[in-house]
């Protein structure tokens, strides 16, 4: 039997950032397939199209939640062109696979794109996507309806879909690898009346229990007003033998669909807590993973990282006359969160015991972004400047 030291922990204060970003953008709204197209794409005139694209500021088409056929947001190609007559590769988990398939981080809805692999998650604590090969935790890649994000875990219940822009087009958002892009499409505010009640039990080996209870209205206020609110409560035993993981998030929105302009309002709070497990440790002897079964942790209980992240993001479309539109977007986002750690530095097997050691770092990060553009389309040709 091992003796390990006389547990202590530290706590390590870190501010992740903050991030304010806003663009502009004038764009000509191309006839698509004969037909003209005035303004950005709504539930009412996109029913009868094969592919739908949703304008960033404009609520998703009501069956685009009851289909496994993908319906794009402009706010990933910053375009409402069809996709077919765009030649960037772009994949879509739409929001009716996300709710058969019930993922709980980014890393689970990606399995179903092919060229994404998971990384270091920083004792799975971060959403870390290798894309093509390219990419690492709070590398960029991972965007907002379009905007860049900051929050480690981005991937919540108030997610719409889930569409993925590969290669080096991902230049389209800047200086980045040009390995792809991941844009998290939030769910919208209908004018339709819903209600979504879920309440969900888990359990694993030795009575690990979990609880989920999530809500999700949306529905008319006046008008041309509509209003939605999600929320999401999970409480659960960690999956080895110590440790919890506790999830709170409200995300209230409001969206305004008027004739020429369109805007939405998009707010989310998150509180998190959960296990900062590093996993196992390689005996020395065998290089190889100690022999002891995987449930067993060997850190301490103080191992866990708890914070709160707030996210407010705005985005405007309005028609300025004939096919000319314009989309104004800006975003703020920011986590701060409290990692305590005491780190098992392998294993001394003449002795029995478990050398650990602690260690603090204090990282702060604050960024600002503006964009302005004018695009004009025509035919399957783009110029900009």
């Amino acid at each position: 039997m091992y003796e390990a030291p006389r547990r202590g922990s530290y706590i390590m204060r870190i501010i992740t950032g903050s991030l304010v970003a806003a663009g502009l953008t004038v764009a000509s709204i191309t006839p698509a397939h004969g037909h003209e197209r005035d303004a950005p794409a709504s539930a009412s005139d996109t029913m009868g199209q094969d592919i739908v694209v949703t304008g960033r500021a404009s609520p998703a088409p009501k069956a685009a939640d009851d289909r496994y056929k993908p319906t794009p947001d402009a706010s990933t190609l910053r375009s409402s062109a069809d996709p077919l007559d765009t030649p960037q590769t772009v994949n879509i988990v739409p929001a009716q696979v996300i709710r058969d398939q019930r993922p709980r981080y980014l890393d689970d809805v990606l399995t179903n794109v092919s060229g994404i692999t998971q990384g270091n998650t920083l004792a799975g604590t971060q959403d870390t996507v290798l894309k093509r090969g390219f990419g690492g935790n709070r590398d960029g890649s991972v965007m907002h309806n379009g905007m860049p994000l900051v929050q480690g875990r981005g991937f919540n219940a108030a997610s719409q879909s889930v569409e993925v822009l590969k290669g080096p087009a991902s230049l389209l958002y800047g200086i980045m690898d040009p390995g792809g892009v991941i844009n998290i499409v939030s769910k919208k505010p209908l004018l339709d009346p819903h209600l979504t009640v879920a309440l969900i039990g888990s359990s694993y080996a030795n009575a690990r229990a979990g609880l989920e209870a999530m809500a999700d209205l949306t529905g008319p206020i006046a008008g041309d007003l509509a209003g939605r609110l999600v929320l999401d409560q999970q409480s659960e035993d960690y999956w080895r033998d110590f440790g919890e993981r506790r999830d709170t998030l409200i995300a209230p929105s409001i969206g305004w669909y008027g004739g020429t302009t369109q805007a939405v309002l998009w707010y989310e709070f998150r509180r998190f807590d959960t296990p900062f497990d590093r996993g196992t440790i390689l005996d020395p002897r065998t290089m190889t993973p100690l022999a002891m079964p995987r449930r067993e942790r060997l850190d301490d209980l103080s191992n866990r990282m708890f914070g709160v992240s707030h996210l407010v993001q705005l985005a405007l479309d309005h028609r300025l006359g004939g096919t000319w539109a314009a989309h104004l977007a800006t975003s703020f986002n920011s986590e701060s969160y409290d990692a305590g750690q005491l780190r098992v530095n392998g294993i001394n097997v003449q002795r029995g015991t478990l050398p650990m050691s602690t260690a603090a770092s204090t990282c702060s990060a604050r960024g600002t972004m503006s964009s302005w553009g004018l695009r004009a389309s025509i035919g399957a040709i783009t110029a900009a400047t």
